[in-house]
């Protein structure tokens, strides 16, 4: 005669919980509450959104490494994408082309809570960055400012968010001619440092091609190739430019040679 084991009910389970080998004890199955994680993430693809960059690191709490690569249809078998993580950027440097691949940064889990209006709540996003409903506006222009969920391109909640600096100085080269004081031309940037020829090389596309402004009063007015430093601001008409901060007083040609 065949006898059925019984089956036990989900909630019961009738089994300890499985060893955990690093701590020699049982694992936990919930933690409750919500955790503030640190980990590390590595810059894995080319900074192309303002709000977000995909990385790849561990994520403490599934504890899985997540891995990033370009999918080659050209192989036998095709090798698979592996996507990485979305990784919001700090609000003040929410512009695209500030990070370079392989530069390796902290990134937190941030707690945010809901602001207060009228004596109630009028938000609360969780682990979830957030950002201000002006897209690549940078900070909320003020305490007011509706916040909602960051989300990368494919709809997904971001969770982690880059613990950084602040907005550095990059290295950019003129498109065009300097036309002025306050007048906005463009540039090439940022510039990537090549410790071959210790000098700096600049992609010149459409992809890498910035507003640019100049307010300092006086200054001189080189033709295009001129290199300098700069920084990201928002604006309203461009979404971002770039400020000058310093610049050469003469062309050194064309930029990309």
């Amino acid at each position: 005669m065949t006898v059925r084991k019984r089956r036990n009910f989900t909630h019961g389970f009738r089994l300890p919980p499985p060893f955990d080998p690093t701590t020699g004890e049982q694992e936990q199955l919930h933690y409750a509450g919500i955790h503030p994680h640190c980990a590390m993430m590595q810059i894995a693809a080319e900074d192309t959104h303002c709000d977000y960059v995909i990385c790849r690191g561990y994520d403490p709490r599934d504890k899985r490494y997540y891995d990033y690569a370009v999918e080659d249809l050209d192989a036998d078998p095709p090798v698979e994408a592996r996507h990485g993580i979305a990784v919001a950027k700090p609000y003040g440097c929410r512009f695209a082309g500030l990070y370079q691949i392989g530069e390796v940064y902290p990134a937190v889990l941030p707690l945010s809570g809901g602001g207060e209006r009228d004596g109630k709540i009028v938000r609360y996003i969780g682990q979830n960055p957030g950002r201000a409903e002006e897209e690549c506006q940078g900070h909320p222009e003020d305490l007011e400012e509706e916040i909602v969920h960051l989300e990368d391109e494919n709809g997904v909640n971001i969770s982690w968010m880059l613990l950084d600096r602040g907005p550095p100085l990059f290295k950019f080269c003129t498109k065009d001619n300097h036309p002025g004081f306050g007048i906005v031309f463009e540039a090439y940037a940022p510039g990537v440092w090549n410790p071959a020829t210790h000098d700096y090389d600049f992609t010149c596309d459409a992809d890498h091609t910035y507003k640019i402004i100049d307010r300092d009063y006086g200054p001189p007015q080189p033709d295009a190739g001129s290199q300098g430093y700069g920084r990201w601001e928002a604006s309203d008409a461009h979404d971002q430019i770039i400020i000058v901060v310093t610049m050469d007083c003469e062309s050194r040609g064309a930029c990309c040679a």
